[in-house]
């Protein structure tokens, strides 16, 4: 009978057991001395990275603030931007390429990103100005800028000089005061800034509110706010133009006004005209207008005027009827203000008047019916006329008629009012009185009266 050998396993290899066991023993001993070893080998490797300036990363600054140079000495070759620089500014982009060992202590303003003003040509117009920035060995390169370019416009930068300064008032003066003698300071100025605008420029206008004044006598000086106006009133506002007075700018204007004191006075009634009117006239009535003035002036001089004097006479020498003339004023001296130099002198001038008396006028009975009779207390009465004096000298006895009207009247005793009529009076102004002035008449019918 044959016999099958045994089929065991192959032998480890006994080597790899070994290699491993004195692997575990040669990581194990003095394992503190060896992670030691092993941080400093890896900050040794790590200070030698960023030692080394070629090795750089990429980093992108956003919205970069943009610094614009060179701008006044744009203005000095006679040029200016129009545009809004730090609106086209905005949202600028900036990547570099960052050294890293300085990666972390970059910032955009490590770039010196703008724009120079003095890049662009010396005319007007529209112009592309390229966006600057600046490497360096510690900050590396810069290998993009977005956007690149931005499109400006461009206008000749001019000055005008001469342009007057008004002061422009609204409100009131404090009760009882005057304001005068307005001056600013400067009287004119100068106006810079692109073409467009410093030809539009036609004058300074400064916002004064005498409301605001203080309630006192004397020189009150304010710095006030201006505007520049065109021709047709309206503001030329931008910050492009600069206002100046003799090199100096100029952001207010100084303006000062006197306050006076205020006093009604009256004008001296006497002595208004010369002369004599015609024989058989008379003065009646003599009025001013206006009849009082207004004085300004310091409070112990206006105080001392009690009346005002006119410096002429209205001439009234064989007038015969009503004279107005302008006549002048004399002023008062140091005053500051009088609301009028001259006035309307009106002198009245009327005939003379008379008063004429008629005795025993006969009355003539009227409105009696037929048949009826009428008798009447007295058959006369006394006629008195006052008017014009050569008039009544004319008049002669016939030209009266006294008239005891009795029409409509029943029988009976009635109290009538005379009537007088004068012949020829159309054209004159009289006034007439009798005496009496009414009559007892008694009506009888004709049945009564048989």
């Amino acid at each position: 009978m044959s016999q099958t050998p045994n089929q065991n396993p192959a032998p480890r290899v006994p080597w790899v057991r070994n290699a491993i066991i004195w692997l575990l023993r040669i990581t194990l001993r003095d394992w503190p001395l060896k992670l030691l070893a092993l941080v400093i080998a890896l900050a040794l490797w790590t200070g030698l990275i960023t030692q080394d300036p070629t090795l750089t990363r990429e980093r992108v600054f956003r919205d970069v603030q943009v610094s614009i140079n060179n701008a006044e000495l744009l203005k000095r070759n006679g040029y200016i931007v129009v545009d809004d620089l730090e609106a086209l500014l905005t949202g600028v982009d900036v990547t570099a390429q960052v050294p890293q060992m300085n990666f972390r202590q970059a910032t955009a303003s490590s770039y010196n990103v703008r724009v120079d003003l003095n890049r662009l040509a010396k005319r007007a117009g529209p112009q592309t100005l390229t966006i600057l920035a600046t490497g360096s060995s510690d900050y590396g390169t810069i290998s993009s800028i977005s956007p690149a370019t931005i499109t400006v416009n461009v206008e000749e930068y001019v000055t005008r000089g001469y342009i007057p300064v008004n002061v422009v008032t609204q409100g009131q003066a404090p009760e009882g005061y005057y304001a005068g003698d307005i001056a600013c300071d400067p009287a004119l100025i100068t106006v810079s800034g692109p073409r467009s605008l410093v030809e539009q420029v036609q004058r300074v206008e400064v916002l004064l509110n005498l409301s605001d004044l203080p309630a006192r006598e004397g020189t009150i000086v304010s710095a006030l706010d201006f505007t520049l106006v065109d021709g047709e009133g309206n503001p030329v506002t931008s910050d492009m133009l600069e206002v100046t007075r003799e090199s100096v700018l100029r952001e207010r204007i100084n303006v000062s006004i006197t306050l006076y004191a205020l006093r009604e006075v009256d004008i001296l009634s006497e002595q208004l005209y010369t002369g004599e009117p015609a024989e058989g006239y008379r003065v009646t009535d003599v009025y001013v207008t206006p009849s009082t003035i207004t004085l300004a002036g310091a409070q112990s001089v206006v105080n001392s005027v009690n009346l005002l004097q006119t410096s002429g006479r209205v001439n009234i020498n064989g007038a015969t009827e009503t004279r107005t003339a302008t006549v002048k004023l004399a002023r008062p001296v140091n005053l500051a203000y009088m609301s009028a130099t001259e006035v309307t002198v009106t002198v009245v001038i009327a005939p003379e008047t008379d008063t004429a008396i008629t005795l025993d006028v006969p009355v003539t009975m009227a409105g009696v019916p037929q048949g009826w009779a009428a008798e009447a207390d007295f058959p006369s009465a006394t006629v008195r006329i006052t008017g014009e004096r050569a008039w009544l000298d004319s008049i002669a006895p016939d030209q009266l008629t006294l008239l005891c009207d009795v029409s409509g009247l029943a029988a009976g005793v009635h109290s009538v009012p005379l009537q007088c009529r004068i012949e020829g009076a159309q054209g004159h102004e009289y006034l007439i009185e009798t005496e009496p002035q009414q009559l007892q008449v008694t009506l009888t019918a004709p049945q009564a009266a048989q």
